[in-house]
């Protein structure tokens, strides 16, 4: 939850070091989401998700529960670009609190799913949580899509003028 907030705050003044165009981000940001939703369809491990070292590390212990699988996932590229792309859309300060609460919520939701995480595995088993995935990949995807066709668009207006 920190690095999101530190991204909603400061996204722009980093854009804007290095020189970076929101729709260029909003482009790079969904090529990365689509990968990771490419992975979800397929019920895959994301390639975002964790470096062989840290695969080999976490088979080695026997409680998964206190190495962190998922921060890049929830904190990783895609999560951040989403962030700034938000914040940077959000013309009003309604619309940026709202992005602080709409962070705050999901890591509240993100740890409750992570701690009974067990018992959710348990209760929906392999096949139906499979199937959540792929929906989950799609709806992913489509966003993706979307970041990059507006990226696109937007970059193909600016260089007409």
């Amino acid at each position: 939850m920190f690095w999101q907030v530190v991204f909603a705050l400061a996204g722009e003044l980093i854009l804007r070091i290095f020189g970076i165009t929101a729709d260029s981000l909003r482009v790079a940001g969904g090529i990365l989401l689509l990968m990771i939703a490419m992975d979800m369809l397929q019920a895959k491990t994301s390639r975002e998700s964790m470096t062989p070292e840290e695969a080999t590390d976490a088979s080695k212990r026997e409680d998964i529960s206190v190495f962190p699988l998922a921060t890049p996932l929830l904190t990783g590229p895609g999560a951040i670009t989403t962030v700034i792309l938000i914040m940077r859309t959000g013309k009003t300060v309604e619309l940026k609190l709202a992005t602080f609460l709409a962070i705050f919520l999901t890591f509240l939701l993100s740890y409750i799913i992570f701690r009974f995480a067990h018992a959710i595995h348990k209760l929906l088993e392999v096949t139906v949580s499979l199937v959540i995935t792929r929906i989950m990949g799609l709806f992913l995807g489509a966003i993706a899509v979307n970041f990059i066709a507006d990226g696109i668009w937007n970059m193909y207006n600016a260089y007409i003028r």
